[in-house]
């Protein structure tokens, strides 16, 4: 069985939570408040985002990416590949650094930064 991981709180003095693995990620998911977080898998994984007013700065390659949360901004870095893309919340934003592959589906209102890269 493959591990989850689970943002709700904790991480470094600076209030980072931090992702990292060389292992094969099945899920990685951030459901906190105001929460800061970094995903950097050397694996694609499955992102879910159902937290409210949180930053997540994806640093690797998503298989699934959901986002069905509210207001949260996702910091995408150059050269990034989404496999899949569903944004069902609300207000959230996506920005890129630099090449970043993606297309989502959105169904949520006022999202913005989900279209066709």
């Amino acid at each position: 069985m493959l591990p989850l991981i689970h943002a709700c709180g904790g991480g470094d003095e600076s209030g980072i939570q931090w992702f990292t693995s060389s292992s094969k990620i099945e899920q990685i998911s951030v459901s906190g408040v105001g929460e800061s977080s970094v995903v950097n898998s050397q694996r694609k994984a499955s992102l879910t985002i159902d937290g409210i007013n949180n930053t997540v700065s994806i640093q690797s390659n998503i298989t699934e990416l959901t986002v069905s949360g509210t207001n949260n901004l996702l910091n995408f870095a150059d050269g990034v590949e989404i496999n899949s893309c569903s944004i069902s919340g609300s207000d959230n934003l996506a920005k890129r650094e630099g090449a970043l592959i993606m297309s989502c589906q959105v169904t949520g209102a006022g999202n913005t930064g989900f279209k066709k890269y």
